[in-house]
């Protein structure tokens, strides 16, 4: 609870007598100077950031995280953010300055979600590899199947025509009356 003294006068002091109405006070001047508080844990806000800075986050073969910056891959430590933080000068935006352990916090949770986005990526990759696969087989069932009519039109094209035969007794009489 804080309380709260005052005076009009030089060596006199008095208190308030309700210092709850001095808190709420105090807190709607936060309020309106700072803005609601944020729920976002710094950690998190700070690999949102990260991912914003220097995307695409990625995992690199050895198993460190790496992005790009200006077009330039860059390996992301927790050094790297702080000299990030810094250089954007987003610790007023913040309200307090990120410590080593929430840089290092911040890099783990920057790594899982680049890790994750890896392993959807790869996963949207084998659908897209065994739906091309799927594709290709009803191709090649298609060009079988066209394949085999064309071969079926071809024997009918190619029977041999039959030579005309004299006509019969009955036709040379038809033709004769004509």
């Amino acid at each position: 609870m804080t309380t709260a003294s005052w005076s009009s006068r030089a060596g006199e002091g008095g208190s308030l007598s309700r210092p709850e109405l001095l808190d709420t006070a105090i807190r709607a001047g936060v309020l309106r100077e700072a803005g609601t508080p944020s729920a976002v844990p710094l950690a998190r806000q700070l690999a949102s950031l990260l991912a914003s800075w220097v995307s695409p986050l990625m995992i690199a073969d050895d198993g460190t995280l790496t992005g790009r910056e200006h077009g330039q891959p860059i390996r992301i430590t927790p050094a790297v953010l702080l000299d990030l933080v810094a250089r954007r000068n987003v610790v007023p935006q913040l309200g307090c300055t990120p410590s080593t352990a929430d840089a290092e916090e911040a890099v783990k949770l920057a790594a899982g979600r680049a890790r994750a986005e890896h392993e959807r990526q790869a996963v949207a990759d084998e659908h897209r590899a065994d739906r091309a696969r799927v594709e290709l087989a009803h191709d090649v069932e298609r060009a079988e199947r066209r394949a085999a009519l064309l071969r079926q039109l071809a024997a009918l094209d190619d029977r041999p025509q039959q030579a005309p035969a004299t006509p019969s007794a009955g036709w040379s009489r038809v033709l004769r009356r004509g």
